[in-house]
């Protein structure tokens, strides 16, 4: 039906007039606040999705606005009638003592808190002018306001004893906030900076404290009509409760907030979901955002801050009997720019998982909090995760289970389920969830905590009071390796096991947890002081002895030096910015010198100069404890000013797409609404600028490479948007019996993606779906828990249709290889076999002597053993390359493995080959993506090649014996990219021992 059918409109309106009277108490005023909303939706042009939904919200705004021409009114009438009542002399004597108090704490406020504060609160400016004034991206900002307020409220916490008893005097009930005369800040104008800051800021220091907001009766109500008024606010409640059932129109917002709106939809029924409760995250799992709970129809709306350009926001949705799910943030729309709809958002069913938590003697821990990790990291060191992102979902019984209320989604890597409480801390690594089961059970049991004695001393070694001692846990899965702080201390239930705070005596007892697996538990001892240096001590438990921590008070470094042009020209007014524990900024004089002192800190001191009409310069350097002072001096070259404009293929402005130069100091920029944006190049030499699109793995094809010739100030840059006609995907896959596979990884790609960015695809046994799949040709590739892989490749036609596939795995086949050594060459000590880049993904299997690498996809032999080896899960349908490598040697073997029997070959091991790949003349570009490939094989993994620019001798690569296929996509070059990436493709052999020369040439 029509949302504008006048018949469909009657039905609603005897609807309306009773939510106008349950929002307001007089039957006239609902009326024609009822009439008035008919009235506005007659003039709407476009009529949204939800009739009702839009009447509701309407109407719910006209009697917001009623209920403030009301207040108004009483308030006036009030005025005229009451005389104002003066506050006791006492109570002006205390404001005015707070207001010097807080000026002083602004004043105190260590930079770069101070500025933040100053501009944010004294200037009025918007957060990302304060970023642009103080050359620092926009959360980094928000964090030092934030910062600086925190250290505000703290300063007057410790002045007046609580923060109610400041907070009393700066906002007493039914008072105006106290402001400073302005004659008196004109004529105290040092003081009246911090002062009019103060005074803001306090306005913002209230609003932590008010977890509830107070209510008082309306201006309106009187001792008739008071129970009247209550009774509309309540039903107002309840009215907005009602309006949940289709999604409110944002109300106005500043320029920084967004919109964003979706549908959330079951995943096996495909029907709207309601109750769906959506929260948004940018930056930091723990700092909870907006949120929404979605309506009958599905659909969610909230409004929040537009998120940094570096920072990828994603949508956490909750569900009964569904799996927490997480969403990217997609791009904004194309007729509003301040709209990101992320469409619909399929929720899984999920597992629902029950266990026991028990202690380390087995006894049930009850009221024990549990936390879910789903966030993970893969090093070298395999799958971690950070316990500052432990996200809280309940808590165990009196006898110790527990059932989760939020449903887990197995994916990859699999969750980790945390407990912890009193009586230690546990953790279970969830990797038996199936996406066809309903429920699964985790037991835990806590790992008790090893009593660890920290004392923390100065230089003369008395005890320093009141630092805070951290235990950072360093093995897996638990935290991040590395130097990064963890900031366990930030999660109240770990906490007490992880971190505490130094007594009278410096000492300081932690209980962090000891492994029981018979080895030595990593930990990173982090200790920090109020104007004290911060101290990073490695540790391995268990540790009987005392850990003494030097914690030296802090010593300023001088940093110094001189700022000159390339004939050594001194240059006035660049401004230094300096990075470490804290930063500080200051401008060259006449002679080009700078000086400034830094608090110290850990990791690499940043330093940063820039200036108009200069190309920006950064260092990097590590001083010692023992440094007082370092000279840095820097060399700038010219720039040109880079006007950019970033556009669809259809001509329309992209917007946060973020660009920079490779291999340059510049720092990326992130391009307006206008899809324009403006960055610094050096004019004398070509550079790269690469383009990132805004939402990369499903609103684009992909980022760009573009070369700018020297002097070039004014380009056009074309990102390709994928079609509005997608399609979804649904893909039956089977073993040879014809029963469902259970695929462990998918991998679905569109063959003319430049970025190799991945498609997001959803697997369970013997099933896969996904959506939004542009035209064209694409590749699925599907590895299972068991038996040899699957790869399909298909086209999506146009149209936005749903493409079906049925995969049949093959009867996997398996294949004796023996390694054969040139004749006369001595046997190296050891031989490592793997499957080349770009074939088909079979397993070794060890024998004697053997060793497996990397999940049985690299086989490490000792010729002392024995030279054969044995693959399994072989494709018979493909071919199979196994490449040998050992000692300058290498050598590789096409495998055709026949479906029955057993198949034998040899790889022959002889000196490696060089592919020399040069230019005739310096290359311009900086780099470039390389493809090789033996002939009639599929295409390797793409190799991003960088450092190119101003050489002949671009790239060096060793290659086994025999004939090859390369490409090379250089960068487009020009006023803008609309001609495309410039690709040179050709052959090459090469023999044993010997370099195959290949030149290329830049297009002109």
């Amino acid at each position: 039906m029509d949302a504008r059918d006048p018949e469909a409109l009657l039905h609603e309106v005897a609807w309306l007039r009773r939510l106008a009277h349950r929002l307001v108490t007089d039957d006239a005023t609902a009326d024609d606040l009822a009439g008035d909303t008919l009235a506005e939706w007659s003039a709407v042009r476009t009529p949204p999705h939800s009739r009702r939904g839009w009447l509701a919200t309407v109407l719910r705004h006209r009697a917001e606005r009623h209920h403030r021409r009301e207040q108004l009114r009483a308030r006036a009438e009030q005025a005229t009638a009451q005389p104002a009542c003066s506050p006791p002399v006492d109570d002006s004597i205390a404001k005015a003592q707070l207001h010097r108090d807080v000026v002083d704490a602004v004043l105190a406020l260590r930079e770069p808190y101070r500025s933040a504060v100053v501009l944010r609160y004294l200037d009025d400016l918007p957060l990302h002018e304060v970023a642009e004034r103080l050359h620092v991206p926009t959360e980094t900002a928000r964090t030092r306001i934030k910062r600086g307020l925190e250290h505000l409220r703290q300063r007057l916490d410790h002045r007046y004893g609580s923060r109610a008893a400041w907070t009393a005097l700066l906002l007493p009930p039914r008072a105006p906030v106290p402001t400073l005369p302005f004659t008196l800040l004109m004529a105290t104008k040092p003081l009246a900076i911090a002062a009019v800051a103060a005074t803001a800021a306090c306005i913002y220091l209230l609003l932590p404290t008010q977890t509830t907001p107070t209510t008082s009766p309306p201006a309106n109500a009187t001792p008739a009509n008071q129970p009247a008024v209550a009774a509309a606010d309540l039903a107002r409640t309840a009215a907005q409760r009602e309006l949940a059932v289709a999604p409110a129109a944002p109300a106005p917002a500043a320029a920084a907030a967004i919109v964003v709106r979706g549908r959330t939809v079951d995943e096996t029924t495909s029907l709207p979901l309601a109750d769906v409760r959506v929260v948004w995250y940018a930056g930091d799992a723990q700092a909870r955002g907006d949120s929404a709970t979605t309506g009958r129809d599905g659909h969610f709306t909230f409004r929040t801050t537009a998120p940094s350009p570096r920072v990828r926001p994603v949508l956490l949705l909750r569900a009964p009997g569904h799996a927490l799910t997480t969403q990217d943030l997609g791009s904004p729309s194309d007729t509003e720019p301040d709209v990101y709809d992320v469409g619909d958002v399929l929720m899984p069913p999920g597992t629902a998982l029950s266990g026991t938590v028990v202690d380390s003697d087995g006894v049930p821990a009850g009221d024990t909090p549990l936390f879910a990790l789903l966030f993970a990291y893969w090093t070298n060191e395999g799958r971690i995760v950070r316990l500052e992102e432990a996200m809280p979902v309940g808590r165990t019984d009196a006898d110790g289970s527990f059932r989760l209320d939020d449903r887990l989604l197995p994916n990859r890597p699999d969750p980790v389920l945390l407990a912890a409480g009193s009586r230690g801390v546990g953790f279970a690594e969830l990797t038996d969830l199936h996406r066809d089961r309903t429920s699964a059970r985790a037991d835990i049991r806590l790992l008790p905590g090893t009593e660890l004695q920290v004392r923390v001393v100065d230089e003369l070694g008395a005890g320093v009071p009141g630092a805070l001692v951290v235990a950072e846990p360093r093995f897996v899965p638990l935290c991040l390796p590395g130097t990064f702080p963890i900031r366990v201390e930030t999660v109240p239930q770990l906490a007490d096991c992880f971190a505490a705070h130094t007594g009278a005596d410096g000492l300081a007892t932690l209980h962090p947890l000891a492994l029981q697996d018979g080895d030595q538990t990593a930990y990173t001892l982090r200790v920090e002081g109020a104007g004290r240096d911060r101290s990073i001590v490695p540790i391995q438990l268990p540790h009987t002895a005392v850990v003494e921590v030097v914690l030296p008070r802090s010593r300023p470094l001088r940093v110094h030096g001189h700022v000159r042009d390339a004939a050594a020209r001194p240059i006035a007014d660049v401004r230094i910015a300096a990075s470490w524990t804290a930063a500080a900024t200051t401008q060259s004089g006449d002679d080009g010198g700078y000086s400034l002192a830094l608090s110290r800190g850990d990791g690499p001191l940043q330093l940063d100069a820039s200036a108009r009409a200069w190309f920006p310069q950064h260092r990097e350097l590590q001083p010692t404890a023992a440094d007082d002072e370092v000279t840095v001096d820097f060399e700038l070259s010219p720039a040109l000013e880079l006007s950019a404009r970033i556009v669809d293929q259809h001509g329309k402005p992209v917007a946060r797409a973020l660009a920079w130069l490779v291999g340059g100091d510049a720092q990326g920029t992130a391009s307006a609404a206008d899809g324009t944006l403006s960055m610094a190049v050096p004019p004398a030499a070509a550079r790269v600028l690469h383009v990132w699109p805004p939402d990369p793995s499903t609103a684009w094809a992909g980022g760009i490479d573009h070369l700018l010739a020297p002097g070039q100030n004014a380009v056009t840059l074309v990102l390709e948007r994928l079609p509005r006609d997608r399609s979804s995907l649904e893909v039956e896959v089977v073993d040879a019996q014809g029963s469902a596979l259970e695929p462990a990884r998918v991998a679905l790609q569109h063959e003319h993606d430049r970025d190799s960015l991945w498609h997001p695809a959803t697997a369970i046994i013997g099933h896969i779906t996904a959506s939004d799949l542009p035209p064209g040709d694409w590749s699925l590739l599907v590895e299972p828990t068991q038996g040899c892989e699957l790869l399909r490749t298909f086209t999506v036609p146009p149209g936005g249709d749903t493409v079906h596939l049925r995969l049949v795995q093959p009867l996997p086949a398996s294949a004796h290889g023996e390694v054969v050594l040139d004749d006369g060459a001595a046997a190296p000590p050891h031989i490592e076999l793997t499957f080349r880049d770009g074939s088909q993904r079979a397993r070794f299997v060890a024998a004697a002597g053997q060793q497996l690498l990397t999940d049985g996809h690299r086989l490490r032999l000792d010729p002392r053993t024995g030279l054969a080896f044995t693959v399994v899960d072989i494709d018979a349908s493909r071919p199979l390359a196994v490449v040998a490598e050992s000692d300058g040697c290498s050598g590789d073997a096409d495998v055709r493995a026949r479906p029955t029997g057993d198949t034998a070959f040899q790889v022959h091991l002889r000196p490696q080959a060089t592919m020399q790949l040069r230019s005739a003349e310096p290359f311009a570009s900086d780099r470039v993506l390389l493809q090789l490939r033996r002939p009639d094989a599929a295409w390797a993994e793409p190799m991003r090649c960088e450092g190119l620019g101003g050489r002949t001798e671009l790239i060096a690569l060793p290659v086994t014996a025999g004939a090859w296929e390369w490409r090379l996509q250089l960068p487009t070059r020009g006023d803008d990219n609309r001609a495309g990436a410039c690709w040179q493709h050709g052959t090459f052999t090469v023999l044993p021992g010997a370099t195959a020369i290949v030149d290329v040439r830049e297009r002109e």
